[in-house]
């Protein structure tokens, strides 16, 4: 699961630092410009914000606001769109259901990134 691989690789970077949209934003723009990709953003046939990360959104808000990998994509979810319309290049900016599938399956304790559906 490279989203989850992803925000786990963040939060280490940030040092145990409250995210926020501005470290957040920065972050992003250092992951593009090293040549690496923001996975769980963007969706080859939706030009808005998956349906289907809206309601995991909801359900991680209402069940577990306080995780901190949840509380990490939602700033994710402010900072990262902004930074990759910047670039001209990406016709969808926002997340996809990849973006917080996997924070929500290890929350209930599925733990083998191996086997989440991509």
């Amino acid at each position: 699961q490279e989203c989850l691989r992803w925000l786990k690789e963040t939060q280490k970077a940030l040092g145990g630092q409250e995210p926020t949209v501005d470290i957040l934003t920065k972050y992003a723009k250092d992951t593009l410009a090293s040549g690496k990709v923001i996975p769980g953003f963007g969706h080859g046939v939706l030009r808005k914000t998956d349906p289907r990360y809206t309601i995991q959104r909801a359900f991680a808000a209402k069940h577990f606001p306080e995780d901190p990998l949840f509380k990490l994509a939602n700033v994710c979810y402010e900072a990262i769109p902004p930074v990759l319309e910047a670039t001209g290049k990406v016709k969808n900016p926002w997340p996809n259901v990849d973006a917080l599938s996997g924070t929500c399956m290890q929350r209930y304790g599925l733990t083998q990134e191996d086997y989440y559906t991509v």
